[in-house]
């Protein structure tokens, strides 16, 4: 036995949900690809490697309502999204979760060291307006599209803008949802 591996431990069930989610989005995708490309006897035409039963299954998912709705709303979704990212495939809120998670497990190791966070620190962890710059600019490239660097300028602005008297500083967060 190579690995001793701890599936009680939540940091490792999430890792092997996540790869797990993954593999089967990606199962289920190349399955729709498949059925689409089917002509009128579809539940008799399985992939070579799914048995009859399961393929039948399948296909009564894909040609159920909830489906049909689910994937008519990814498909709006998709042509409205107003500005891409860098990141591919993923979401930009899955990666800014993802980045979350790792700043989270960065601090908890510090900790665990007994080490403690200085100012200096906190300053250098990348908050959201940054993280946007990451995903919608490239060094070499640019930004990826002129709507990106003007909503980045705008955020900027309104970090840069004192605040109103009594009134607390916008929050990144707030910035970016502005």
């Amino acid at each position: 036995q190579k690995f001793d591996v701890n599936f009680d431990d939540p940091s490792v069930r999430e890792i092997v949900n996540k790869q797990m989610g993954e593999a089967l989005r990606l199962h289920r995708c190349r399955m729709h690809q498949h059925y689409k490309s089917l002509g009128v006897d579809k539940k008799g035409s399985p992939p070579k490697d799914i048995a009859d039963a399961p393929w039948a299954e399948i296909c009564d998912w894909f040609e159920s309502e909830e489906f049909k709705k689910l994937s008519e709303k990814n498909s709006t979704n998709i042509k409205e999204k107003v500005i891409n990212h860098r990141g591919g495939a993923k979401s930009f809120a899955v990666y800014y979760e993802e980045d979350k998670a790792k700043k989270m497990e960065r601090a908890a190791a510090r900790e665990a060291a007994g080490e403690v966070d200085t100012p200096e620190d906190v300053d250098r962890e990348e908050g959201r307006i940054e993280f946007y710059r990451r995903m919608h600019y490239n060094e070499e490239k640019g930004w990826i599209s002129p709507l990106a660097e003007d909503n980045y300028v705008k955020m900027l602005e309104l970090q840069d803008t004192p605040p109103v008297e009594g009134k607390k500083p916008m929050t990144e967060d707030e910035i970016c949802v502005e």
